[in-house]
């Protein structure tokens, strides 16, 4: 359910994910549309598995956005990182393997560095991830997850 409304919210401000704004407004129609039209993938990953979900985008689509959320056991108080359990997240085109990553914030805690936008790259701080493309051609997407050895 995680990932259904952070994939439907209403994008604000500089575009993908912000320390502003978030993921955006919640849209609760959209998610609900979401659910209703079975656009979502429900599955394990786990070790160094890899997944992968095709899905068709029709033509004319003004965005095609996926977003990658997952259960994670707290870490022992003393981790050095939050994160237990890592997954990567990667879109391809499949008939040019143009491949996107999804949009990582800056988490260096200072003003200049939390204002700046997101850059594609892999996510290794968080159990949420998300990939956009805006305009995207029509035709064949591969979604592919894959399960990054545990962290301590």
């Amino acid at each position: 359910m995680k990932a259904i409304l952070l994939n439907s919210a209403d994008d604000l401000g500089t575009a993908g994910p912000d320390f502003e704004s978030g993921f955006g407004n919640l849209d609760a129609l959209g998610a609900i549309r979401t659910v209703q039209e079975k656009r979502f993938f429900s599955e394990i990953v786990s070790g160094m598995e890899e997944k992968v979900f095709a899905v068709t985008v029709p033509p004319g689509c003004r965005e095609l956005k996926v977003t990658l959320a997952w259960h994670d056991p707290e870490a022992a108080p003393n981790a050095e990182r939050a994160l237990v359990n890592n997954l990567e997240l990667e879109v391809v085109q499949s008939a040019t393997q143009i491949r996107w990553l999804p949009w990582v914030l800056n988490p260096y805690p200072a003003s200049d560095s939390l204002s700046q936008p997101a850059r594609r790259q892999r996510d290794h701080l968080n159990n949420v991830e998300q990939s956009t493309l805006a305009l995207p051609e029509g035709g064949s997407y591969l979604i592919h997850v894959k399960g990054i050895k545990t962290l301590s």
